[in-house]
């Protein structure tokens, strides 16, 4: 009961609580007001804005108020704002180096799922590396027997090119695409040429394919259906050394 009466009057265990310029801080045994501002407040401001605030030309009353202070609206502000996850991709993608004035982030998503579409504008940014940043921020649990993905509560990320991103750089290798696409077409099925090392296509029935090497050492396969998509992947191949989608 003791206990409570102390609160309530503003005293505690080894110390008292102060109001001091509209904020209320707890004052220990021995404490200066100056060394109490800078332990409560350390980590939303300054030791030396806490040392302003703290000895601001007022005083302490015998009250508990600080006294000699007219401006109220003077003493600093403490607020913590939290980041939202759009905020945190774009600082993840900062932190890695990508610059993100050519990227947007939308959010969407319905009453049981949010999901964010991560837009990638400009053709120099690697679209896997965006990816592998991005989709941290994305969860869902599955079913255990079916491996369905469970309704509720889940995070969705998608992360693409804008549908005109590779339209002007992917211009010059236009001409060697069709002769490409012609000398494989003039090919038997299964044979291919061989565009550049690591890099061949082959004629398969109505279109072509391409296979490639990447930087990874890992092979990769792609449907090539004209010239405008193999202009771009031969674009990708000679910037990322190989093909992103």
């Amino acid at each position: 009961m003791e206990k409570n009466n102390n609160l309530m009057s503003g005293k505690g265990e080894k110390g008292e609580w102060k109001t001091i310029n509209g904020a209320h801080v707890y004052i220990e045994d021995g404490q200066s007001v100056e060394e109490a501002m800078n332990k409560q407040f350390s980590k939303s401001t300054s030791p030396d804005k806490a040392k302003s605030y703290a000895t601001g030309g007022g005083h302490l009353s015998e009250n508990g108020g600080y006294q000699g202070v007219s401006n109220v609206d003077s003493a600093p502000k403490f607020e913590y704002k939290q980041q939202s996850t759009t905020q945190l991709m774009k600082a993840k993608l900062k932190e890695a180096g990508i610059d993100t004035k050519h990227i947007s982030i939308r959010e969407g998503g319905g009453a049981y799922s949010t999901s964010y579409n991560v837009k990638i504008k400009s053709p120099y940014i690697d679209a896997d590396e965006v990816k592998k940043i991005v989709n941290e921020y994305e969860s869902y649990e599955r079913d255990e027997r079916t491996g369905e993905i469970l309704e509720g509560g889940n995070t969705y990320v998608f992360a693409t090119y804008d549908d005109s991103c590779f339209d002007e750089v992917s211009k010059p290798y236009m001409s060697k695409a069709k002769g490409y696409i012609d000398e494989a077409n003039a090919q038997q099925d299964g044979y291919g040429i061989s565009i550049k090392e690591g890099v061949t296509l082959f004629k398969s029935g109505s279109c072509c394919e391409i296979f490639v090497r990447n930087k990874d050492s890992n092979r990769q396969h792609f449907r090539v259906y004209d010239e405008n998509q193999l202009s771009t992947f031969l674009f990708q191949i000679d910037q990322f050394g190989k093909i992103v989608h």
